[in-house]
């Protein structure tokens, strides 16, 4: 029996979530290198997206082999 996995469109939101941090995460560091965005904004800005992911992983259930679940 194969690995339990979401239906499709579930699967294409959870993909398309975390895409979109993904996104804000490389758009807020390219700012950040051009020299367009001042270092306290960065980190705001940066925590932010770090405690979104946390977030983003927390509500997935664990389905790798050997994770809690």
């Amino acid at each position: 029996m194969g690995k339990p996995s979401l239906p499709g469109l579930e699967l294409a939101g959870v993909l398309i979530e975390f895409g979109n941090l993904i996104d804000r995460l490389a758009g807020l560091w390219r700012s950040f290198g051009e020299g367009s965005l001042p270092r306290t904004t960065f980190d705001d800005q940066f925590e932010d997206v770090v405690v979104a992911l946390e977030s983003w992983l927390a509500a997935r259930p664990a389905r790798s082999a050997g994770r809690p679940a």
